[in-house]
Protein backbone atom coordinates (compact mmCIF):
# COMPACT_ATOMS: atom_id res chain seq x y z
CA UNK A 1 0.00 0.00 0.00
CA UNK A 2 2.75 2.56 0.68
CA UNK A 3 4.06 1.69 -2.53
CA UNK A 4 1.65 3.30 -4.14
CA UNK A 5 1.12 6.46 -1.60
CA UNK A 6 5.06 6.84 -3.17
CA UNK A 7 4.49 7.68 -6.85
CA UNK A 8 2.00 10.50 -5.65
CA UNK A 9 5.16 12.48 -4.10
CA UNK A 10 3.08 15.83 -3.68
CA UNK A 11 0.72 14.40 -1.44
CA UNK A 12 3.47 14.24 1.05
CA UNK A 13 3.85 18.11 1.56
CA UNK A 14 0.69 18.68 3.37
CA UNK A 15 0.70 17.16 6.40
CA UNK A 16 -0.70 19.59 9.14
CA UNK A 17 -4.27 20.71 8.06
CA UNK A 18 -6.89 18.91 10.07
CA UNK A 19 -10.84 20.07 10.15
CA UNK A 20 -12.92 18.99 13.30
CA UNK A 21 -15.89 16.37 12.05
CA UNK A 22 -19.57 15.79 13.67
CA UNK A 23 -20.09 13.09 15.51
CA UNK A 24 -23.75 11.89 15.22
CA UNK A 25 -25.08 9.62 17.99
CA UNK A 26 -27.25 6.40 16.62
CA UNK A 27 -26.94 4.82 20.04
CA UNK A 28 -26.24 1.28 20.57
CA UNK A 29 -22.96 -0.25 22.07
CA UNK A 30 -19.60 -0.03 20.78
CA UNK A 31 -18.47 -3.90 20.66
CA UNK A 32 -15.33 -5.32 20.65
CA UNK A 33 -14.10 -6.87 18.02
CA UNK A 34 -13.80 -10.52 19.23
CA UNK A 35 -17.68 -10.19 20.19
CA UNK A 36 -19.11 -8.57 17.14
CA UNK A 37 -19.71 -10.03 13.97
CA UNK A 38 -17.89 -9.33 11.16
CA UNK A 39 -18.73 -7.24 8.03
CA UNK A 40 -15.57 -6.77 5.86
CA UNK A 41 -12.36 -7.05 6.59
CA UNK A 42 -9.36 -4.41 5.05
CA UNK A 43 -5.82 -6.22 5.33
CA UNK A 44 -6.98 -8.28 8.23
CA UNK A 45 -8.15 -4.92 9.71
CA UNK A 46 -11.91 -6.16 11.00
CA UNK A 47 -15.03 -3.83 10.12
CA UNK A 48 -17.41 -4.84 12.27
CA UNK A 49 -21.08 -5.49 12.10
CA UNK A 50 -21.63 -2.55 14.78
CA UNK A 51 -19.87 -0.28 13.06
CA UNK A 52 -22.24 -1.07 9.79
CA UNK A 53 -25.11 -0.38 11.54
CA UNK A 54 -23.86 2.45 12.64
CA UNK A 55 -23.27 3.74 9.34
CA UNK A 56 -26.33 2.51 7.93
CA UNK A 57 -28.29 4.25 10.28
CA UNK A 58 -26.49 7.53 10.02
CA UNK A 59 -26.48 7.83 6.28
CA UNK A 60 -30.54 6.76 6.54
CA UNK A 61 -30.96 9.64 8.81
CA UNK A 62 -29.18 12.08 6.57
CA UNK A 63 -31.48 11.35 3.84
CA UNK A 64 -34.46 11.43 5.71
CA UNK A 65 -33.55 14.70 7.62
CA UNK A 66 -32.65 16.18 3.95
CA UNK A 67 -36.32 15.20 2.76
CA UNK A 68 -37.99 16.16 5.90
CA UNK A 69 -40.27 13.31 6.36
CA UNK A 70 -41.16 13.85 2.17
CA UNK A 71 -38.71 10.69 0.29
CA UNK A 72 -39.94 9.50 -2.79
CA UNK A 73 -41.21 6.00 -1.73
CA UNK A 74 -38.61 3.49 -2.55
CA UNK A 75 -35.71 6.14 -2.70
CA UNK A 76 -33.89 4.05 0.37
CA UNK A 77 -33.85 1.04 -1.37
CA UNK A 78 -33.11 2.97 -4.62
CA UNK A 79 -30.01 4.35 -2.99
CA UNK A 80 -28.19 0.88 -1.37
CA UNK A 81 -27.48 2.15 1.60
CA UNK A 82 -26.00 -1.23 2.63
CA UNK A 83 -23.56 -1.12 -0.03
CA UNK A 84 -23.13 2.65 0.74
CA UNK A 85 -21.97 2.29 4.30
CA UNK A 86 -19.96 -0.85 4.14
CA UNK A 87 -17.63 0.75 1.18
CA UNK A 88 -17.79 4.10 3.32
CA UNK A 89 -16.46 2.26 6.12
CA UNK A 90 -13.73 0.31 3.80
CA UNK A 91 -12.40 3.94 2.72
CA UNK A 92 -12.41 4.65 6.00
CA UNK A 93 -10.86 2.04 6.83
CA UNK A 94 -7.73 2.38 4.00
CA UNK A 95 -7.07 6.10 5.57
CA UNK A 96 -6.31 4.71 8.49
CA UNK A 97 -4.03 2.22 7.33
CA UNK A 98 -2.29 4.84 4.62
CA UNK A 99 -2.17 7.38 7.29
CA UNK A 100 -0.56 5.01 10.03
CA UNK A 101 1.84 3.97 7.01
CA UNK A 102 2.86 7.96 6.92
CA UNK A 103 3.32 8.20 10.14
CA UNK A 104 -0.31 10.69 10.10
CA UNK A 105 -2.14 10.97 13.46
CA UNK A 106 -3.92 13.05 15.81
CA UNK A 107 -2.76 14.16 19.30
CA UNK A 108 -4.45 14.05 22.48
CA UNK A 109 -4.89 17.66 22.44
CA UNK A 110 -6.02 17.68 18.67
CA UNK A 111 -9.19 15.13 20.12
CA UNK A 112 -9.82 17.18 23.31
CA UNK A 113 -9.81 20.76 21.06
CA UNK A 114 -12.32 18.53 19.00
CA UNK A 115 -14.45 17.36 21.99
CA UNK A 116 -14.66 20.95 23.20
CA UNK A 117 -15.20 22.52 20.02
CA UNK A 118 -18.66 20.42 19.66
CA UNK A 119 -21.70 22.00 19.96
CA UNK A 120 -23.30 19.27 20.93
CA UNK A 121 -21.32 18.89 24.53
CA UNK A 122 -21.92 22.79 24.93
CA UNK A 123 -23.83 24.22 28.00
CA UNK A 124 -26.47 26.83 28.14
CA UNK A 125 -23.58 29.44 28.41
CA UNK A 126 -22.25 28.43 24.63
CA UNK A 127 -19.30 26.90 26.29
CA UNK A 128 -17.69 23.27 26.73
CA UNK A 129 -19.31 21.26 29.53
CA UNK A 130 -17.76 18.36 30.99
CA UNK A 131 -21.06 17.45 32.84
CA UNK A 132 -23.36 18.01 29.08
CA UNK A 133 -19.91 15.66 27.35
CA UNK A 134 -20.68 12.67 29.90
CA UNK A 135 -24.14 13.31 30.12
CA UNK A 136 -24.58 12.50 26.22
CA UNK A 137 -22.07 9.70 26.23
CA UNK A 138 -23.99 7.99 28.91
CA UNK A 139 -27.28 8.94 27.39
CA UNK A 140 -26.12 6.44 24.14
CA UNK A 141 -24.28 3.84 25.99
CA UNK A 142 -20.83 5.16 25.11
CA UNK A 143 -17.61 5.66 26.95
CA UNK A 144 -15.68 8.31 27.20
CA UNK A 145 -13.19 6.26 26.18
CA UNK A 146 -14.88 4.61 22.89
CA UNK A 147 -16.24 7.72 22.30
CA UNK A 148 -12.70 9.69 21.48
CA UNK A 149 -11.14 6.05 20.41
CA UNK A 150 -13.46 6.44 17.13
CA UNK A 151 -13.22 10.57 17.28
CA UNK A 152 -9.70 9.94 16.85
CA UNK A 153 -10.00 7.77 14.05
CA UNK A 154 -12.45 10.15 12.35
CA UNK A 155 -10.04 12.65 13.02
CA UNK A 156 -7.06 10.89 11.27
CA UNK A 157 -9.18 10.00 8.41
CA UNK A 158 -10.47 13.73 7.73
CA UNK A 159 -6.44 14.74 7.98
CA UNK A 160 -5.22 11.90 5.16
CA UNK A 161 -8.53 13.32 3.41
CA UNK A 162 -7.16 16.91 3.33
CA UNK A 163 -3.91 16.37 2.71
CA UNK A 164 -4.96 14.35 -0.64
CA UNK A 165 -7.22 17.22 -1.45
CA UNK A 166 -4.32 20.25 -0.51
CA UNK A 167 -2.04 18.47 -3.04
CA UNK A 168 -3.95 19.42 -5.58
CA UNK A 169 -3.44 22.87 -7.74
CA UNK A 170 -4.83 24.90 -9.94
CA UNK A 171 -3.28 27.17 -12.25
CA UNK A 172 -4.89 30.24 -14.31
CA UNK A 173 -4.33 28.46 -17.21
CA UNK A 174 -6.30 25.46 -15.82
CA UNK A 175 -9.17 27.90 -14.56
CA UNK A 176 -9.29 29.92 -18.46
CA UNK A 177 -9.62 26.19 -19.78
CA UNK A 178 -12.52 24.96 -17.41
CA UNK A 179 -13.97 28.31 -18.15
CA UNK A 180 -13.79 28.00 -21.75
CA UNK A 181 -15.05 24.54 -21.76
CA UNK A 182 -18.22 25.66 -19.85
CA UNK A 183 -19.05 28.69 -22.61
CA UNK A 184 -18.56 25.73 -25.54
CA UNK A 185 -21.06 22.92 -23.38
CA UNK A 186 -23.67 25.95 -23.12
CA UNK A 187 -23.12 27.99 -26.87
CA UNK A 188 -22.33 31.26 -24.49
CA UNK A 189 -20.03 33.51 -26.13
CA UNK A 190 -16.43 34.20 -24.52
CA UNK A 191 -16.74 37.32 -21.99
CA UNK A 192 -13.83 38.44 -21.28
CA UNK A 193 -15.43 40.83 -18.59
CA UNK A 194 -17.15 38.42 -17.01
CA UNK A 195 -14.60 35.70 -17.09
CA UNK A 196 -12.09 38.18 -14.87
CA UNK A 197 -15.08 39.19 -12.83
CA UNK A 198 -15.90 35.49 -12.17
CA UNK A 199 -12.32 34.36 -12.13
CA UNK A 200 -12.35 32.94 -8.59
CA UNK A 201 -15.61 31.33 -8.54
CA UNK A 202 -14.54 29.29 -11.53
CA UNK A 203 -11.31 28.94 -9.76
CA UNK A 204 -13.32 27.23 -6.53
CA UNK A 205 -15.21 24.91 -8.98
CA UNK A 206 -12.45 23.85 -10.81
CA UNK A 207 -10.33 22.84 -7.57
CA UNK A 208 -13.43 21.45 -5.86
CA UNK A 209 -13.89 19.32 -8.68
CA UNK A 210 -10.15 18.10 -8.70
CA UNK A 211 -9.77 17.58 -5.35
CA UNK A 212 -12.71 15.08 -5.46
CA UNK A 213 -11.31 13.25 -8.50
CA UNK A 214 -8.02 13.36 -7.26
CA UNK A 215 -9.10 11.99 -4.11
CA UNK A 216 -10.85 8.88 -5.44
CA UNK A 217 -8.33 7.99 -7.56
CA UNK A 218 -6.08 7.90 -4.63
CA UNK A 219 -8.80 5.82 -2.86
CA UNK A 220 -9.20 3.71 -5.57
CA UNK A 221 -5.23 3.07 -6.00
CA UNK A 222 -5.04 1.86 -2.20
CA UNK A 223 -8.18 -0.35 -2.29
CA UNK A 224 -6.34 -1.88 -5.29
CA UNK A 225 -3.58 -2.85 -3.34
CA UNK A 226 -5.48 -3.98 -0.02
CA UNK A 227 -6.94 -7.72 0.57
CA UNK A 228 -10.66 -6.48 0.92
CA UNK A 229 -12.92 -9.25 2.51
CA UNK A 230 -16.54 -8.45 1.86
CA UNK A 231 -18.99 -10.73 4.08
CA UNK A 232 -22.76 -11.22 3.71
CA UNK A 233 -24.64 -8.66 4.51
CA UNK A 234 -28.33 -8.70 6.10
CA UNK A 235 -30.53 -5.54 6.66
CA UNK A 236 -29.58 -4.30 9.86
CA UNK A 237 -31.71 -4.86 12.81
CA UNK A 238 -32.31 -2.09 15.11
CA UNK A 239 -29.88 -1.17 18.45
CA UNK A 240 -31.17 -2.78 21.28
CA UNK A 241 -29.98 -1.32 24.94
Amino acid sequence: MIEFIHKYPILIKVLLTITTVAFVFTGGYFMSQEQAQLAAKVDDEPITMQEYQTAYYNLEDFYKRIYQGNMPEGMLDNLKLDQMALNNLIDRKVMLISAEDLGLGVTDDEVADAVRENASFQGEDGKFSKKVYLDALKYNNLTPQAYEKSLKEDLVAEKFRNMVKDSVAVTDADVRAFYMDQMKATGSPVDEKAFAENMENYRRSLESMDQDKTFKSVIAGLKANCKIEKYILQEPTPFTS
